[in-house]
C-alpha cells in the first residue's frame, strides 16, 4: 500500500479555493474589530468575552487548516466550535447567577449538551428547536470527526491509497457554519457590552458574509 507524503506547507494565495475567501476575510475583519477591544461588565459579561473568544480562535484556527489542507484536524474541531457557541449563548442569556459564579470560580463543570439545549428551549423555543435539531442532524458525525471515528478515517482511503479525499461540501459546510459561528460569538460579546457601535459593526461583518456565503451545492 503506497502513502502519500503530506507537504506540510502553506498553500499559495492562488490555490485557495473560492469557498474561503470570505471566511478568510471574516477573520480578519473581526480581529480589526475586536483587537485591542476595552471590554467592560458584569461577571456574566466577562465569562460570555472568555467563551466568544474560544469561538473566534477556533473558527480562526478552521479557517487556516483549511487553508492549508489539513482538513482532517478542521473537521475535528467541527464539534468544539459548535459547542463553544451554544455554551456562550447559555452563558449570556440561560445560565443562573449562581451557575455563572460557580463556573467563573471553577467548582462546577458546565452542563452536558442535552442539558444546555433544554435551558435554552425553555428560555427561547424557536432557538432551542435550532439547537436540537442540529444535534439530531449533526451530532454523530461531529463526534466521529473529533474522535478519529470510522467517517474521518475513511476520508484517508482513495482505492489501493491511503490519501485525502475529503469532500469538498463538507470542507465548504465547514467553512461556512464556523464563520457564522464566530460572528455570532463577536454579536454576544457586543450585547454583553452593551455597546451599540460594536454591534452596528459586527452586523455589519454579517451581513457582508451572508451575501457572500457559500453553502455546499
Amino acid at each position: 500500500m503506497n502513502v502519500t507524503p503530506r507537504a506540510f506547507v502553506p498553500a499559495p494565495a492562488n490555490a485557495i479555493p473560492v469557498w474561503l475567501h470570505a471566511p478568510t476575510e471574516i477573520v480578519q475583519r473581526l480581529l480589526d474589530t475586536l483587537q485591542n477591544y476595552q471590554f467592560t461588565g458584569s461577571l456574566r459579561g466577562r465569562m460570555v468575552l472568555g467563551l466568544a473568544s474560544v469561538v473566534l480562535e477556533q473558527q480562526h484556527a478552521i479557517v487556516l487548516l483549511l487553508r492549508t489542507r489539513l482538513n482532517s484536524a478542521a473537521l475535528a474541531l467541527a464539534r468544539a466550535v459548535t459547542e463553544s457557541l451554544l455554551k456562550t449563548q447559555w452563558m449570556q442569556s440561560y445560565a443562573t447567577d449562581e451557575q455563572v459564579e460557580r463556573l467563573s470560580e471553577g467548582v462546577q463543570e458546565f452542563p452536558d449538551l442535552t442539558r444546555l439545549i433544554a435551558d435554552v428551549m425553555a428560555g427561547d423555543a424557536v432557538e432551542g428547536a435550532w439547537w436540537a435539531q442540529w444535534k439530531l442532524d449533526n451530532y454523530r458525525i461531529v463526534c466521529d470527526y473529533a474522535h478519529t471515528g470510522r467517517i474521518q478515517v475513511s476520508y484517508w482511503f482513495n482505492g489501493n491509497m491511503v490519501e485525502p479525499t475529503h469532500p469538498v461540501d463538507e470542507l465548504q459546510t465547514l467553512a461556512a457554519h464556523s464563520t457564522m459561528l464566530a460572528l455570532l460569538a463577536a454579536v454576544c460579546i457586543a450585547d454583553a457590552a452593551s455597546d451599540a457601535s460594536l454591534l452596528a459593526r459586527v452586523n455589519e461583518h454579517l451581513d457582508w458574509f451572508k451575501d457572500r456565503l457559500v453553502w455546499a451545492s
